[in-house]
């Protein structure tokens, strides 16, 4: 199994430390992209990437680095601070543009109009840090989730929110439990 992690985090916590933990511990071959570090602009909403050129996107940045790693891998896993129960702005940019994953024609699945997707079936984790106790807030994320695993039409998504308080350790094993779900699907 593979999988591709991008890394909304700006400098060091217990959710990227648990997650190297993890992927060391079950052997999952992984491509990781530390989003701040990369040059991801902004989805322009332009079409061209459905029409002009389909499945590039018109924007010159690092995309097609992470959608080339995407295309071959099995799981996408996400990690993000949240913010008021969504993505945090430099995740944000980079889901926008899984658009660049589905084909530009559309299918009706259970009554929704969706875009085949290019790479096939790819897992869905997202692992959110709370640092603020919202009301809400991780039943927000999971929403959020489950409505991308709907665009990208996913078999497999989970949404898993922590606290700045959870050890590396009890990250690391629900990040271990997850990653076995998938292999065993």
């Amino acid at each position: 199994m593979s999988a591709v992690i991008l890394d909304a985090f700006v400098g060091e916590n217990t959710v990227t430390k648990a997650v190297e933990s993890a992927r060391a511990a079950e052997a999952v071959e992984f491509s990781c992209f530390r989003l701040a570090d990369m040059d991801i602009r902004p989805c322009r909403s332009c079409g061209a990437c459905g029409h002009q050129t389909p499945g590039r996107c018109a924007v010159d940045d690092a995309m097609p680095q992470i959608i080339r790693a995407i295309a071959i891998s099995d799981m996408i896993i996400m990690l993000t601070p949240l913010r008021f129960g969504g993505y945090s702005s430099e995740l944000k940019k980079a889901v926008d543009k899984f658009t660049l994953l589905g084909l530009p024609l559309y299918i009706v699945k259970d009554g929704h109009l969706l875009h085949p997707m290019r790479y096939g079936d790819k897992a869905l984790l997202a692992v959110g840090l709370a640092e603020a106790d919202l009301p809400g807030e991780a039943d927000n994320f999971r929403a959020l989730l489950a409505q991308n695993a709907l665009n990208m039409q996913s078999s497999y998504h989970r949404a898993i929110v922590f606290r700045p308080s959870d050890s590396p350790a009890v990250i690391g094993k629900e990040i271990s439990r997850v990653l076995k779900e998938v292999r065993q699907r």
